[in-house]
Order: structure tokens, then sequence, then C-alpha cells
């Protein structure tokens, strides 16, 4: 596909045929020179419903914000809110492939600063008294 400026606009408004017969002129001079002055710009929902009206396989591009409102996003659960006990509400971005239960999939928010430091420490072999020496240095959180 060739980008071509004011395309999308063109092809809500005009329908494909003005398209095509445009890129393929523009195509075959070897540049771009505007053809018409600019209507004003439509609203992106407006230009979505017009090219999929029209066959055109069209998706919509998404800053950070928006991209947890779509439906498609909702359907396949892609995002999910958990509680953190420090940060409360939060929503947080599951793991894009997913295989039956998976337990990077548990709902858990991510752990609080040192929270699983004795149990690290006892895998590791160290006993109460030395972590709790090595808490006392600062040394662990």
């Amino acid at each position: 596909m060739i980008a071509v400026p004011g395309a999308a606009h063109l092809l809500a408004t005009q329908g494909a045929d003005v398209v095509k017969v445009e890129t393929a002129s523009r195509r075959s001079s070897g540049g771009w020179w505007p053809t018409r002055s600019a209507p004003p710009p439509l609203p992106r929902g407006d230009v979505l419903d017009r090219c999929i009206a029209a066959g055109v396989h069209i998706a919509p591009v998404y800053d950070r914000s928006e991209i947890v409102d779509d439906p498609q996003v909702a359907a396949r659960g892609a995002v999910r809110e958990l509680d953190h006990p420090v940060v409360g509400r939060y929503r947080s971005p599951r793991q894009g492939a997913r295989f039956g239960r998976d337990v990077a999939d548990e709902e858990r928010p991510a752990p609080s600063h040192g929270q699983h430091t004795d149990e690290v420490l006892a895998e590791l072999g160290f006993g109460a008294e030395q972590v709790r020496e090595l808490r006392d240095r600062a040394v662990v959180a």
C-alpha cells in the first residue's frame, strides 16, 4: 500500500475510486502534489466507520490512555484490575500468550519492597539470626 497524505480522508469522503485514481496519478508522476484544498478533518471515529463501511481493512492507532478502553482489548482480557496494599486499585497488562491456568496470570499485585526477603534468604540457607543481622545493618529490606 502506498501512503498518500489525505488518502484516508479522501476515502472516507469521496470513496475508494477517487483514492485509487489519485494514488495512481501521484505514483506515475513520481511525486505528491495537492490536487485540491484539504477539507476539514473528520473525527477519527467517523473516518473509521466510513472506511469499514467501504470495505477497507483499518484499525485505529491509540495513545497509551486509549488502549485500555478498546473493546477488543476488553474482550481478550488483556488488561486486568488489581488491588495493591500501597497504591490501591490499578490496571495492569496481562501476559500476551496464556496457556490454561498460567502461574504468571494469577490475580496478584507486584510485591512490595522487601516483602519476600525472608523467604528468599531462607531458601539460600540463611538462618533467622543471620537475616535479622543483615536487616539491622540495612543490607536487606
